[in-house]
């Protein structure tokens, strides 16, 4: 018999400032959980509010830029 794995439990976040956000967004679907971060605001704080109350995730994709 077959074992049935339950769904993945993932959060995607996303710094508003990344170039063709929208683009990536939809790449990801629509029933998953998405969080888009205010590059003017601190982003770990954003992340921490967005994410209370969560347990058991299996994953935490982040999407931001960088600076050389």
């Amino acid at each position: 018999m077959p074992v049935t794995q339950a769904p993945r439990k993932q959060v995607y976040v996303f710094d508003s400032g990344v170039p063709e956000l929208q683009t990536l967004i939809d790449a990801v679907g629509a029933d998953q959980k998405i969080i888009i971060l205010n590059t003017g605001s601190d982003g770990v704080l954003q992340l921490a509010d967005a994410l209370a109350g969560e347990s058991n995730l299996d994953a935490i994709h982040i999407f931001s830029h960088g600076w050389v």
